[in-house]
């Protein structure tokens, strides 16, 4: 268990409790809630919650907030970061839907191979994949939080799942 040995509220030490306390046997292998506030020390944080598409974690130095003790902070994301991460997303989704085009290539084969024309609920699927990256674009939907993939008429849903 990573903690903090804390002075006149200051972080002085942060460790796994069993360096930082070496010669202390713990009951169940951990320092208990009790123990840490008789002994001034505080559970330590290594990660901290934010909004991934504004903002990054990052290393700083041991703070105090609540009651425990933070290494990381969030940080704002620069505009670069951000156009770098969209344009990340985006070869992403492509690569993807390439993948998800190929896998279903068969159909087009089956088609030629009869003779016939591809199934319209196959080819509404097909052209909704070719379409992605400019459907995405053209909703000014940020990559980066793209979900909603087109569905090939195999699929089914099951609710709950």
């Amino acid at each position: 268990m990573l903690v903090a040995k804390v002075q006149n509220g200051q972080v002085i030490a942060v460790a796994d409790h069993k360096v930082l306390f070496n010669t202390v046997v713990f009951p169940a292998g951990r320092p208990t809630p009790e123990w840490m506030a008789d002994n001034n020390v505080l559970p330590v944080e290594t990660h901290v919650s934010f909004d991934h598409l504004t903002h990054k974690k990052e290393g700083t130095n041991a703070y105090i907030k609540d009651g425990k003790v933070y290494t990381v902070h969030a940080v704002e994301l620069t505009v670069e970061e951000i156009a770098s991460q969209k344009v990340a997303a985006m070869a992403r989704i492509r690569s993807q839907r390439d993948a998800l085009l190929e896998a279903c290539d068969w159909v087009v084969v089956k088609a030629a191979e009869t003779g016939s024309s591809v199934p319209a609920d196959w080819a509404t699927y097909r052209a909704a994949l070719r379409d992605l990256p400019a459907t995405i674009e053209n909703a000014g939907t940020d990559p980066r939080a793209f979900t909603d993939w087109p569905h090939d008429p195999n699929w089914v849903e099951f609710p709950g799942v």
